[in-house]
């Protein structure tokens, strides 16, 4: 299916690893040309970059940054103008950084820390980006990169995580609501067990553990969450509004 992206232009942040890499990789798949956030390894940004260009013949930049900082916010959207002109995709999937303690050793500190990771930038990447297509009269399309863990609390000592992935999913749906009536389309998808470098690789002792969990007997791979957020972006998707999609394998049964 022609999910008719080709030329557009599409903002990843985190989109060098783990499942923003696969989105950066199935978007490029598709056509659009990528501007790739990243945190640190500008190494492996750079050579993610060169294979995308090279294998699918799109237009990639690169931009350092913690995307949570409104300078690094700014760096992005200036660097993605000044190469293409313009902007149609946010995939908010930078994050990550949850602390596993019992609540009450959890820190302020370590709440502030894993919240402005998991809600504050994707508020100012969103904001950003709403306040350009509007100021434009033209639409676009954001999507958040949720987890399971903001609808089911099974996840133990990741009060700080999960709560800043439950305000993403609400986030999501108010944006939604507000938003849709200026073409601007927002919809998230919730990643179950996927592997990553960081996560559950093969033969690791997080990924026996977690593999009789699974329904579907398998991991899901980066690339797969990268197929689910690159129809959400696809006009074929255009009566899914604030929809946050399982893509836990069927965990959450």
């Amino acid at each position: 299916m022609d999910l008719g992206l080709k030329g557009k232009v599409a903002i990843i942040t985190g989109g060098a690893k783990g499942i923003g890499r696969g989105c950066s990789e199935i978007l490029a798949q598709e056509g659009a040309n990528l501007v790739i956030n990243y945190r640190s390894d500008p190494e492996n940004a750079e050579k993610v970059a060169k294979e995308l260009r090279e294998t699918c013949g799109v237009e990639v930049i690169t931009v350092q940054g913690d995307a949570s900082l409104p300078e690094t916010v700014d760096k992005i959207f200036d660097e993605a103008i000044k190469k293409y002109g313009t902007i149609d995709i946010l995939v908010n999937n930078a994050g990550g950084g949850g602390v596993k303690k019992n609540f009450e050793d959890l820190t302020y500190e370590e709440w502030k820390r894993v919240l402005n990771n998991n809600i504050n930038g994707q508020f100012l990447m969103c904001r950003k980006m709403i306040e350009y297509w509007k100021g434009l009269g033209r639409g676009g399309h954001i999507v958040n990169v949720v987890a399971k863990c903001c609808v089911i609390s099974n996840s133990i000592n990741n009060q700080a995580y999960a709560s800043a992935k439950g305000a993403l999913l609400s986030l999501t749906r108010s944006l939604a609501n507000e938003v849709t009536k200026y073409g601007i389309y927002v919809n998230g998808i919730n990643p179950g067990y996927v592997m990553t470098e960081r996560v559950h690789r093969p033969g690791s002792e997080r990924y026996i553990q977690k593999l009789p969990l699974l329904p579907t007997g398998e991991f899901a791979t980066p690339q797969d969450m990268g197929n689910v957020v690159a129809f959400l972006c696809s006009p074929q998707a255009c009566q899914m509004i604030g929809t946050v999609v399982d893509c836990t394998g069927g965990t959450l049964l």
